[in-house]
């Protein structure tokens, strides 16, 4: 995945995974990602820090995509809904 903003300045650069269901939220991306062998999570990329982080073990079955609003993140797996809010 690689991401750019408006003038062209790369954001992320993501490799290794397969993406989908892209969501900027304030400054980070949340999203879809994995493969067939570890299975596929909801992953968010925080633009500020630079960090990527999954949200939930993965699964083989696919999660729902991830939504986030300010620092509250929501995201769905096998356990049910989960809410965080990660502060910037």
């Amino acid at each position: 995945m690689l991401a750019f903003d408006p003038a062209g300045r790369r954001l992320v650069h993501i490799s290794g995974v397969a993406t989908y269901e892209d969501r900027v939220v304030g400054d980070s991306l949340h999203f879809l990602g994995g493969n067939a062998a570890t299975g596929t999570g909801v992953l968010r990329y925080d633009f500020v820090t630079g960090s990527l982080s999954r949200l939930g073990p993965a699964q083989k079955r696919g999660p729902r995509a991830p939504t986030g609003h300010g620092d509250d993140v929501l995201w769905y797996d096998r356990d049910g809904g989960h809410v965080a809010r990660i502060p910037q």
